[in-house]
């Protein structure tokens, strides 16, 4: 295997671990995903290595020498669990908050329904 192919597997499994569906230029279907990676893309110009689409809309061409560019930082594993528990806790957050909202529309409804219905009067409204 050349060192290109290598580079082409290891950016493709790093596009695939990102979410990004990775595809060849003769098998592309740019609603694969909200991200598509499209390799060996032909332009006027030649070759892009990949072109990435995003909601179907291309967005960007690259070729091999960006990639050495990149720099990505990929946070610790005790910083990734510090970031999952606080991501849990907000999903609670937002679960009870969410459970409270509904309580409170079916309270509005209830209250709403005797108004309506004349079991309810407003002080001072006639």
């Amino acid at each position: 295997m050349t060192p290109e192919q290598k580079a082409r597997e290891r950016i493709d499994d790093q596009l695939r671990a990102t979410g990004w569906a990775v595809q060849s230029a003769d098998e592309m279907d740019i609603s694969a995903g909200r991200g598509v990676a499209v390799r060996e893309f032909p332009l006027d110009t030649g070759f892009a290595d990949y072109l990435l689409y995003a909601d179907a809309k291309a967005t960007l061409s690259l070729k091999f020498h960006h990639f050495a560019q990149i720099h990505v930082r990929v946070p610790s594993c005790d910083e990734q669990r510090c970031i999952v528990t606080v991501f849990k806790a907000l999903d609670h957050e937002i679960e009870l908050l969410s459970t409270e909202m509904d309580a409170l529309k079916e309270q509005k409804k209830g209250l709403m329904q005797q108004l309506l219905t004349g079991q309810v009067r407003l002080g001072g409204v006639q």
